[in-house]
């Protein structure tokens, strides 16, 4: 944030914003590839990423926000800004967590297609649970009933994954078409002056 501080005081906002709006758009594409084996120090850097194009769009956003305003409505500015920060991040987690819920339940009814007696694999994969389940001591239909239950946690988890990644590649779209927007916005004059916070 400091950075980009600085860079507005030589570059007109709109620019950051794009930048922001790449880099915000890069992080979400790479994100369309985690997997339930991912590692944390590889979910750190994903954030890492996110973050940086964070910082590109809330300081221009804020700056771009009172260009043309007389300094005497620099309070109803300010107030508005927070009004729409809040309901647009409140109507945002709220679409975007129904669409995770929906999502994830539409995966898990094509995944349990696979997850029946007659299928091959499940049947392959519960009876090569069932075995080392019933060496920790369980009998033999209380060994299935384990297996079974960990291949439902296994479809559960792999379908809101795949939901999440749905939702990462609709946000990397959304990135993408908020970039010509930037441009209706009105132009930063750079005031070439670097101010220490």
């Amino acid at each position: 944030m400091p950075l980009v501080g600085a860079l507005l005081a030589r570059i007109d906002a709109r620019w950051l914003i794009v930048i922001g709006f790449g880099i915000s758009d890069l992080s979400m594409y790479h994100m369309t590839g985690i997997d339930l084996q991912m590692s944390f120090g590889h979910g750190m850097m994903l954030r890492i990423y996110q973050s940086i194009g964070l910082a590109f769009l809330f300081v221009p956003l804020n700056t771009i926000a009172y260009v043309g305003v007389p300094a005497e409505l620099n309070d109803q500015v300010s107030g508005l800004i927070n009004l729409m920060r809040n309901v647009g991040g409140s109507v945002g987690i709220s679409l975007l967590s129904a669409t995770v819920t929906s999502r994830t339940q539409i995966h898990q009814d094509t995944l349990s297609l696979h997850t029946s007696s007659y299928d091959p694999a499940f049947r392959e994969s519960v009876s090569g649970l069932g075995p080392s389940i019933a060496h920790a001591g369980y009998s033999a239909p209380d060994a299935t009933h384990q297996a079974l239950a960990r291949m439902y946690q296994t479809v559960t988890g792999q379908a809101q994954t795949l939901a999440y990644l749905d939702v990462f590649w609709f946000l990397a779209m959304l990135c993408v078409a908020m970039i010509p927007l930037v441009f209706l916005m009105k132009r930063s004059e750079p005031t070439g002056e670097i101010h220490a916070h």
